[in-house]
């Protein structure tokens, strides 16, 4: 959404936070096959919008949670950053060292 401009945050970091309380008690019982499927297959759906962007795309910036970051940043401090920031809890859950 960045990258095609306008973007505006549609929630506060509190609103994320209680979103995603609501979303690990909704899914809590999920087993380990459903969250590995899901994690695959929405990563290569993000991996090949990003493939799909332009450089100009990736230049674009918006206000993200009150700091100003272009669509590349939020692709690497967000969307990779964060993952690898839970990637400890991945390798539990996986069973993976």
């Amino acid at each position: 959404a960045i990258g095609a401009g306008g973007f505006e945050m549609p929630m506060t970091p509190e609103q994320l936070d209680g979103q995603n309380a609501e979303h690990a008690k909704e899914f809590a019982g999920v087993d380990k096959a459903t969250v590995l499927d899901l994690a695959r297959t929405n990563g290569a759906a993000a991996a090949t919008a990003l493939r799909a962007m332009s450089d100009a795309q990736l230049g674009e910036s918006a206000e993200v949670f009150g700091q100003p970051m272009t669509a590349a940043q939020v692709t690497e401090n967000i969307l990779i950053g964060h993952a690898l920031g839970h990637l400890e809890s991945f390798k539990a859950a996986t069973g993976q060292s």
